[in-house]
């Protein structure tokens, strides 16, 4: 009995050690200034590229835990004076076995190969930005709030290109500073983390916080990435204005209608941390359809919010008290 107590704390430092050294592998990426034109076309072949030093130190999540990625994942990271590029390398020894079958925006990223990254411009252990791309080139986006909420009805501004080839798929990703909330401060030292989807091989590879406990929005077990400076604070706002006619023949009456209604939503960064939205008018008519409900009950109906308006942020209003809560419900607004 003794014998078999020590084999069990010998395997429980052994499988601790193993858990803590595959944690312990370089845990920051340095970026670096470059003045030369990065065309977005997914081809990497600026020299750029070949200059910076590539991250390649991916950990399987699934299937096989802590284990190295069995395809090479590769990441570099520059900036210029309103960009942030990532270039990324998802090599693939056999390249016909890529799953890619959607183009559209905020597509269903868990069905199909694509890579994420997650950056936490606040370096704060909570919130951040979350991209994914898989490679026929389609995004999908959301902030992510309090670590593991993410708002995937965020859509913010930043562009990519990919190539598929015989070797595997290539991405060029182009963040504009200004889709980001940061501090001004000289010289920044942001969270930052990449995931790698293979889906022919059930396959997720992920370059810090590999454990099953999180997922990539673990903004605390992010690494860092460092090196970026004098980008400074641009104060930005966004106006999306909008107008609406139409036209109404009234036969009984024999009158002719033309209805009008207009619009606007005005969001202004005011600081790093201090956002005002502004609506008047809120449009109802680009909004999709809701699904036709029958309530047999005596409670009402809630259906989900679908105007950008209200969508943004809205994660900063639920709370989890054994079941989601909000502390109003937004579509009651602007209904007469």
């Amino acid at each position: 009995m003794t014998k078999l107590i020590k084999l069990c704390v010998l395997f429980t430092f052994i499988f601790s050690y193993h858990y803590s050294s595959a944690e312990e592998t370089p845990a920051s990426i340095h970026t670096q200034f470059t003045s030369e034109p990065i065309i977005l076309d997914g081809y990497l072949d600026e020299s750029i590229w070949s200059e910076l030093k590539h991250i390649k130190n991916f950990i399987q999540r699934d299937p096989a835990i802590g284990e190295p990625a069995s395809e090479n994942t590769e990441v570099a990271v520059a900036y210029d004076k309103n960009n942030l590029y990532i270039g990324v390398w998802c090599y693939q020894e056999d390249a016909s076995s890529i799953v890619a079958k959607f183009m559209q925006r905020d597509f269903d990223d868990w069905s199909v190969d694509n890579f994420k990254v997650v950056i936490s411009p606040f370096n704060d252990d909570k919130n951040g930005y979350l991209f994914i791309v898989n490679p026929l080139g389609a995004r999908t986006d959301a902030q992510v709030i309090s670590s593991e909420r993410a708002n995937r009805n965020w859509n913010g501004v930043w562009d990519v290109r990919t190539q598929i080839t015989d070797k595997g798929w290539f991405a060029e990703i182009m963040i504009p500073f200004n889709t980001f909330q940061f501090k001004n401060v000289e010289e920044h030292t942001w969270a930052i983390n990449f995931e790698r989807n293979i889906k022919s091989k059930n396959e997720e590879v992920i370059w810090q916080g590999w454990s099953r406990n999180h997922s990539i929005n673990s903004i605390s077990k992010a690494g860092k990435l460092i090196g970026i400076k004098n980008i400074g604070y641009a104060q930005k706002f966004e106006l999306k204005p909008y107008l609406l006619t139409g036209f109404e023949d009234d036969v009984e009456n024999t009158k002719v209608n033309y209805p009008f209604k207009y619009g606007a939503d005005l969001n202004i960064n005011i600081s790093p941390t201090l956002k005002l939205n502004l609506t008047t008018n809120t449009d109802f008519a680009q909004v999709e359809v809701d699904r036709v409900a029958v309530n047999l009950t005596r409670f009402d109906l809630y259906y989900p919010e679908k105007r950008d308006f209200f969508l943004e942020n809205q994660n900063q209003f639920a709370f989890d008290f054994g079941h989601h809560s909000n502390i109003f419900y937004t579509r009651r607004i602007g209904i007469e």
